[in-house]
C-alpha cells in the first residue's frame, strides 16, 4: 500500500483495553513490548534480517523480501498521552493520534506531556505530529447528533480501563460512569456479552445514553452549526494538536464544516 499509492501510509499501533482484547482471545502488550515491535519493523523496512527474543516475541533470521526503494511509513500511536505512553512515545513514534472526546484542556495537558517526553530524550518535540480526534455532529438533529455522542460514549466508557482513563484525563465525577456502568449490566446480560457495542448498534443505546452528563459531550465533542463546529475544532488547535480528524459523522455529514474550515482556517483537519 506505501509503495502504491503514495508513499502515504501511516501504520497506527496502540495498547487496547482489556476488555476488547479478552473479547478476541488477545492480552495488553506492555510499554516496552510495543516499542521493541516497532524497532523490529523499522529495521525490516530498512532490508535488516533480524533476530530477536522480548516482551515483542521470539524471531529468528527474519527479513523482508522486497524493500521499498523510499522513506519508510510512519508509525502513530493512538493513546491518552500519560506519562508512560508519552515515554513510549517519544522513544518510538512519529506521531499521535489522541482518541475522541478529550477536552481541549485534556488535550492540552497530553500535548505537554509528550512534548516534555521528547525533550527529556533530547528529541526535537515538533518532530512528533499530534492529531486530536473530535467527534462532530454539524447542523444535526438531536437523535443523530446523541447517537454519535452520547451512545458512542456509552461503548466507551463501559470498558473499565478505557472508560476510566478517559475519565481522569478530563477530570470527570466518576459517579456518572459508575451508575452508567450498573446500568449497562442488565443490557450485558441479555446480550450475553462483556462489551454491549458488540452487541448492540448506538442507536440501540440511546437509553442508558441519557446517563452520559451533557455537558462532558458538550465539552469535548463538536455541536451545532457548522460555525460552532469549526469554533470547537479550533480550541483544539490552539491546545496544541497539529491536526484535526474529525471522528464518528460521516464525510457527507461534514461537507459543510470542511468548507467553511478551508475558509477560515490552515488546511489541517482530515476525517476519520
Amino acid at each position: 500500500m506505501h509503495a502504491a499509492f503514495g508513499p502515504r501510509f501511516i501504520l497506527g499501533l496502540g495498547r487496547g483495553d482489556s476488555a476488547y482484547l479478552r473479547h478476541e482471545g488477545l492480552r495488553t502488550a506492555g510499554f516496552d513490548g510495543i516499542c521493541d515491535y516497532v524497532d523490529i519493523l523499522r529495521k525490516l523496512w530498512r532490508g535488516e534480517k533480524v533476530s530477536y527474543d522480548g516482551p515483542a516475541g521470539r524471531y529468528e533470521g527474519i527479513k523482508l523480501g522486497d524493500v521499498y526503494d523510499g522513506p519508510a511509513p510512519q508509525v502513530w500511536y493512538g493513546t491518552f498521552g500519560m506519562p508512560r505512553a508519552a515515554a513510549a512515545v517519544a522513544r518510538a513514534f512519529d506521531g499521535v493520534i489522541l482518541p475522541p472526546m478529550m477536552t481541549p484542556e485534556a488535550t492540552a495537558g497530553s500535548v505537554a506531556r509528550l512534548r516534555k517526553a521528547c525533550e527529556q530524550i533530547n528529541r526535537d518535540p515538533a518532530s512528533l505530529r499530534v492529531v486530536q480526534c473530535v467527534v462532530t455532529a454539524p447542523d444535526l438533529g438531536d437523535e443523530e447528533t446523541r447517537t454519535l455522542a452520547h451512545a458512542r460514549a456509552v461503548t466507551y466508557l463501559q470498558a473499565q480501563q478505557y472508560g476510566d482513563a478517559l475519565t481522569a484525563v478530563n477530570g470527570w465525577d466518576p459517579g456518572p460512569v459508575h451508575r452508567l456502568r450498573t446500568a449497562l449490566e442488565e443490557v450485558r446480560q441479555q446480550a450475553g456479552d462483556e462489551l454491549v457495542d458488540t452487541a448492540f448498534h448506538r442507536r440501540e443505546l440511546l437509553e442508558p445514553a441519557r446517563l452520559v452528563p451533557d455537558s462532558w459531550m458538550d465539552d469535548s465533542c463538536a455541536f451545532g452549526s457548522a460555525s460552532n463546529c469549526v469554533t470547537a475544532l479550533g480550541s483544539y488547535r490552539d491546545a496544541g494538536a497539529d491536526e484535526v480528524a474529525t471522528y464518528g459523522s460521516t464525510p457527507g455529514q461534514n461537507a459543510a464544516l470542511a468548507r467553511l474550515w478551508a475558509e477560515t482556517k490552515e488546511p489541517a483537519i482530515s476525517p476519520v
